[in-house]
């Protein structure tokens, strides 16, 4: 499969799991968020919450479904790159330690 081939496919499979989500009552923030610390493919709301979707096709699940394809070093990116997107929505809050 060439690369542009797989760039669809990506496309395709991002804007269904945003109809699918949209349709269960999710709000579109943001798409194809990024910043110096990585990419992130929805960024929704649910009610009060703000959901991060790293959007995940397997053609083969021989190679693993989509949650095993989500190593550490991945999981590092989205967490700084979900701070970086709250920060800079000052969305951020920290809870104020009790004196």
């Amino acid at each position: 499969m060439d690369v542009l081939n797989r760039q669809q496919i990506g496309i395709h499979a991002e804007q269904d799991a945003c109809k699918f989500l949209q349709k269960k009552g999710f709000r579109l923030l943001e798409q194809n968020y990024s910043c110096y610390c990585g990419e992130i493919d929805l960024i929704m709301q649910d009610r009060e919450d703000i959901v991060f979707v790293e959007v995940r096709h397997r053609q083969h699940i021989q190679y693993g479904n989509a949650l095993e394809s989500i190593n550490r070093k991945k999981m590092t990116k989205l967490l700084k790159t979900a701070t970086h997107f709250l920060q800079g929505k000052k969305w951020l809050h920290k809870k104020k330690q009790p004196v």
